[in-house]
């Protein structure tokens, strides 16, 4: 089965493995570098922290590292480390089938750096409160309520350390 100047013969060589270790290892090692770090971590701001930080006056942050718990009717629902939930408004209504695509690449229990811009509150009741009524402090430091995000998307934490 040699043709032409031994093309099918050139062809069935074994393919050298010693180049394809290095080029895997740099493969490896450069998204690792671009990776940013795995999990949650302690010095992570939670959600109770942020909470206090609103009555202080303090302008919230644009991201957060979260975990994915699942979608709660038109909100997502993420929580952090204590276990405190947060809800990320992703789409209008029931009938908002566009925004379903947004559910397709969120696994729960996975962490999540999660964007969003603040828009309220959500008592235990399920009563939401906008951030432009004047109560919404003294609902605040009542507690038991959790805090409503516009979703804006998320990126995944990856991992650092390889399970076996």
């Amino acid at each position: 089965m040699v043709a032409e100047g031994g093309r099918i013969a050139r062809c069935l060589r074994p393919f050298p493995v010693g180049t394809l270790v290095p080029a895997l290892i740099g493969l490896l090692l450069s998204s690792a570098m671009l990776a940013s770090p795995g999990d949650l971590e302690e010095g992570d701001q939670r959600l109770s922290g942020l909470a206090a930080d609103l009555l202080n006056g303090v302008s919230p942050p644009g991201e957060l590292r979260l975990r994915y718990s699942g979608p709660r009717g038109d909100y997502l629902s993420f929580y952090d480390l204590d276990g405190h939930e947060a809800y990320f408004r992703y789409r209008e209504d029931r009938f908002d089938r566009r925004s379903e695509r947004k559910l397709r690449e969120l696994i729960p229990g996975q962490a999540y750096l999660v964007r969003g811009s603040l828009t309220g509150l959500l008592t235990a009741e399920g009563v939401p409160i906008s951030l432009t009524a004047p109560a919404w402090r003294d609902e605040l430091a009542r507690g038991n309520v959790r805090l409503v995000f516009e979703y804006q998307g998320v990126r995944p934490l990856i991992l650092d350390a390889i399970l076996y």
